[in-house]
Protein backbone atom coordinates (compact mmCIF):
# COMPACT_ATOMS: atom_id res chain seq x y z
CA UNK A 1 0.00 0.00 0.00
CA UNK A 2 1.50 3.51 -0.95
CA UNK A 3 1.68 5.17 1.97
CA UNK A 4 2.67 8.75 0.01
CA UNK A 5 4.13 9.79 -3.37
CA UNK A 6 6.39 12.57 -4.72
CA UNK A 7 6.94 13.97 -7.45
CA UNK A 8 10.63 14.58 -7.78
CA UNK A 9 13.89 13.69 -10.03
CA UNK A 10 17.33 11.97 -9.78
CA UNK A 11 20.30 13.50 -11.72
CA UNK A 12 22.54 10.57 -13.80
CA UNK A 13 23.15 11.23 -16.92
CA UNK A 14 19.95 13.54 -17.87
CA UNK A 15 17.65 14.68 -15.01
CA UNK A 16 14.86 11.76 -14.84
CA UNK A 17 11.77 13.23 -13.70
CA UNK A 18 9.76 10.53 -12.01
CA UNK A 19 7.79 9.78 -8.41
CA UNK A 20 9.40 9.06 -5.41
CA UNK A 21 6.45 6.03 -3.61
CA UNK A 22 6.55 5.39 0.02
CA UNK A 23 5.04 2.25 0.97
CA UNK A 24 5.16 0.48 4.74
CA UNK A 25 8.37 -1.13 3.89
CA UNK A 26 10.38 0.34 0.78
CA UNK A 27 10.52 3.57 -0.86
CA UNK A 28 10.31 3.08 -4.85
CA UNK A 29 11.28 5.23 -7.62
CA UNK A 30 9.95 5.37 -11.01
CA UNK A 31 10.72 7.47 -13.98
CA UNK A 32 10.46 6.98 -17.82
CA UNK A 33 13.45 9.34 -20.24
CA UNK A 34 13.06 8.74 -23.76
CA UNK A 35 11.28 5.55 -23.61
CA UNK A 36 14.06 4.02 -21.07
CA UNK A 37 12.46 2.98 -17.90
CA UNK A 38 14.39 3.57 -14.32
CA UNK A 39 13.22 1.98 -11.02
CA UNK A 40 14.90 2.07 -7.44
CA UNK A 41 13.60 -0.13 -4.81
CA UNK A 42 15.11 1.14 -1.68
CA UNK A 43 14.24 -0.66 1.49
CA UNK A 44 13.67 1.35 4.52
CA UNK A 45 15.33 -1.13 7.07
CA UNK A 46 18.55 -0.43 4.81
CA UNK A 47 18.93 3.11 5.30
CA UNK A 48 21.38 4.16 6.91
CA UNK A 49 21.50 7.83 6.56
CA UNK A 50 18.28 10.69 5.72
CA UNK A 51 19.50 14.20 4.96
CA UNK A 52 17.67 17.21 3.40
CA UNK A 53 20.26 18.90 1.52
CA UNK A 54 18.84 21.99 0.22
CA UNK A 55 15.84 23.19 0.45
CA UNK A 56 13.82 20.41 -2.15
CA UNK A 57 16.59 18.27 -2.69
CA UNK A 58 16.92 14.78 0.28
CA UNK A 59 20.35 12.37 -0.04
CA UNK A 60 19.09 8.98 1.38
CA UNK A 61 21.73 6.64 2.04
CA UNK A 62 22.30 2.41 2.27
CA UNK A 63 25.08 0.51 3.30
CA UNK A 64 26.13 0.67 -0.41
CA UNK A 65 24.51 3.51 -2.26
CA UNK A 66 23.95 7.03 -2.02
CA UNK A 67 20.93 8.98 -3.76
CA UNK A 68 19.74 12.44 -4.13
CA UNK A 69 16.75 13.05 -4.81
CA UNK A 70 15.41 16.55 -6.34
CA UNK A 71 12.60 19.25 -6.45
CA UNK A 72 10.62 17.34 -4.31
CA UNK A 73 7.80 19.77 -2.93
CA UNK A 74 7.54 19.55 1.14
CA UNK A 75 11.25 17.44 2.07
CA UNK A 76 10.17 17.75 5.51
CA UNK A 77 7.24 15.65 5.55
CA UNK A 78 9.32 13.30 3.47
CA UNK A 79 11.60 12.78 6.10
CA UNK A 80 9.19 12.82 8.77
CA UNK A 81 7.39 9.88 7.15
CA UNK A 82 10.31 8.06 6.81
CA UNK A 83 11.61 8.82 10.41
CA UNK A 84 8.06 7.33 11.58
CA UNK A 85 8.43 3.96 9.44
CA UNK A 86 12.18 3.51 10.27
CA UNK A 87 10.85 3.84 14.19
CA UNK A 88 8.47 1.34 13.53
CA UNK A 89 10.34 -0.80 11.76
CA UNK A 90 13.16 -0.92 14.93
CA UNK A 91 10.43 -1.57 17.03
CA UNK A 92 8.71 -4.29 15.57
CA UNK A 93 12.56 -5.88 15.16
CA UNK A 94 13.39 -5.48 19.34
CA UNK A 95 9.92 -7.19 19.79
CA UNK A 96 10.73 -9.87 17.68
CA UNK A 97 14.06 -10.32 19.35
CA UNK A 98 12.45 -10.31 22.64
CA UNK A 99 10.03 -13.47 21.12
CA UNK A 100 12.96 -15.07 19.26
CA UNK A 101 15.85 -16.32 21.89
CA UNK A 102 17.92 -17.00 18.76
CA UNK A 103 17.79 -13.25 17.50
CA UNK A 104 18.17 -11.96 21.14
CA UNK A 105 21.46 -14.17 21.66
CA UNK A 106 22.68 -12.70 18.23
CA UNK A 107 21.49 -8.85 19.24
CA UNK A 108 23.68 -9.55 22.81
CA UNK A 109 26.80 -11.10 21.22
CA UNK A 110 26.79 -7.75 18.49
CA UNK A 111 26.30 -5.76 21.46
CA UNK A 112 29.05 -6.80 23.16
CA UNK A 113 31.04 -7.77 19.92
CA UNK A 114 31.40 -11.14 20.08
CA UNK A 115 31.12 -12.75 16.12
CA UNK A 116 27.78 -13.96 15.35
CA UNK A 117 28.77 -15.54 12.54
CA UNK A 118 30.41 -18.69 13.87
CA UNK A 119 27.45 -20.83 15.72
CA UNK A 120 28.52 -23.19 18.41
CA UNK A 121 27.37 -26.39 18.20
CA UNK A 122 26.54 -28.42 21.95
Amino acid sequence: MIIQEFPCYIKRIVKEHGRLYISSNYLCFNARVFGKQTRIVISIKDLVALKIESRNSISLKTRKKKFVFNEIADPAVFCDILTRLQQKSVASKSSLAQRDPVLSSSRRMLATGTNVTKRQVR
